[in-house]
């Protein structure tokens, strides 16, 4: 679903950043390659500490 709206929208993942509250939305990101930013509110309500480190990531520089 990601990337067929980055390619539908014609949006370059250098210019996109996912934001999401769960586990999968982060998978999401990393197998479509914009940047993440967790949130610790919302539906899935995921804590800071259970996200994975920027530097465990796929996608981080």
């Amino acid at each position: 679903m990601i990337a067929r709206l980055l390619a539908d929208c014609r949006i370059d993942t250098a210019s996109a950043v996912y934001v999401g509250d769960r586990d999968e939305d982060g998978r999401s990101a990393d197998a479509n390659h914009p940047p993440f930013l967790a949130a610790t509110w919302g539906y899935g309500s995921l804590s800071a500490a259970e996200m994975p480190p920027a530097s465990a990531r796929s996608n981080a520089p």
